[in-house]
């Protein structure tokens, strides 16, 4: 007889070293993240690791933004006026006047979509909505919050830090002890005083914390020995944010991706299905499943992606726990050999297409050379 979901999930969350260290260091991952270090290691360098400002976005990413906010307007306020919201989102980020044209044109088939998923509502039995809802799980599979924050702090608990500059904090003598950790795995939080936020931890030895992002303090480091009331918490393995998801009556999830670009396959699409099924198991116990879905604006149907077995209709929460938790180990895991040329400094600038839509060809003379090289191209073929 086959395992039950709980005792997947007890035998999974009991694994005590699934992923290794560099990858748990380089977390939070979200497929997103994952797709940029496969397409070019240098890409993720600057952006992930360096945090570089990121140059202009392409005139479809653009585009793609103010769409996904006019439709999550219109599903969170519902007879709200759509047109009114995209000229505020066109107003927001300055869009040319091309792109103004390209989203006006969309108008009337997401103001078609919203009428459609009222109807999609009230048949199925919709019982909840969760839009742009944020989702994230542990090392072990089990639910995180997306990020730990003051307002969304893990148990508290008190003690005494003393500021050893360069980013780094340890506890005074005589302070409450840290909870366990793993090293690399873990958030501080402060809710208040002078060490006010949240802050990423990237190691933890001899209770030593040294944190992504040193806390900023007016007039310098706070005094030694400064008392503050904090927690520490789990750091995600994996985030994401579903664009639309439904609880049906009889306890299905139903999640929509909206996308304003070109129709591709269904199944180019699996891995960010997969991340989502995932997410939602782990978050959503009551889920007797998942199906999902792709909604292009301006398509007069919702592009469903298939059940393993090619057919139609939702995956169950036993085949999301035997078949895609293996898989994301399976994914995550695979980028530790490039994560490797990272952190050395060596990553490698994969060119092709991609170049022209990354925001940082300032800082690759490769990517350049392969945009300007594109450029000729295409306007020798305009000739």
């Amino acid at each position: 007889m086959a395992n039950s979901s709980r005792e997947i999930v007890q035998e999974r969350t009991s694994l005590s070293n699934v992923y290794s260290e560099i990858v748990l260091r380089h977390a939070p991952w979200s497929i997103s993240k994952a797709g940029v270090l496969n397409l070019c290691g240098k890409q993720y360098l600057h952006k992930y690791v360096e945090k570089l400002t990121e140059g202009k976005k392409s005139d479809s990413s653009r585009v793609g933004v103010v769409a996904h906010a006019v439709l999550e307007a219109g599903l969170q306020t519902p007879g709200i006026d759509l047109r009114a919201v995209l000229h505020e989102q066109i107003d927001k980020h300055q869009l040319s006047r091309e792109e103004t044209i390209a989203c006006s044109a969309r108008m009337s088939a997401m103001e078609d979509f919203i009428t459609r998923i009222g109807a999609f509502k009230e048949s199925n039995g919709v019982t909840a909505e969760f839009i742009e809802h944020q989702l994230a799980i542990s090392p072990q599979h089990t639910a995180v919050p997306f990020k730990v924050t003051a307002r969304t702090p893990p148990e508290l608990w008190q003690g005494e830090l003393v500021w050893l500059g360069e980013g780094r904090l340890k506890t005074a003598e005589g302070s409450a002890p840290f909870p366990p950790l793993r090293a690399h795995g873990a958030y501080v939080v402060v809710p208040s005083g002078p060490f006010e936020g949240a802050h990423e931890v990237v190691s933890v030895h001899d209770d030593v914390l040294t944190v992504l992002v040193p806390p900023v303090f007016p007039g310098g480091a706070p005094a030694p020995g400064a008392t503050f009331e904090g927690g520490v918490a789990v750091k995600p393995l994996l985030r994401g944010v579903i664009d639309h998801a439904m609880r049906t009556n009889d306890d299905f999830l139903i999640v929509l991706d909206h996308k304003s670009g070109k129709k591709k396959p269904i199944g180019e699409h699996s891995q960010q299905f997969y991340a989502y099924m995932a997410l939602a198991v782990v978050n959503f116990p009551w889920a007797r499943g998942v199906q999902s879905g792709i909604h292009y604006i301006g398509e007069p149907k919702v592009d469903w992606f298939p059940r393993f077995d090619g057919k139609p209709g939702a995956w169950t929460r036993d085949e999301i726990f035997s078949r895609v938790i293996p898989w994301l180990e399976q994914f995550i895991g695979r980028t530790a050999v490039k994560l490797g040329l990272v952190d050395a400094g060596t990553p490698r600038a994969e060119t092709g297409w991609q170049c022209s839509y990354c925001g940082f060809s300032d800082h690759c003379e490769a990517g350049r050379d392969e945009i300007a090289k594109r450029a000729r191209r295409k306007g020798a073929t305009n000739i």
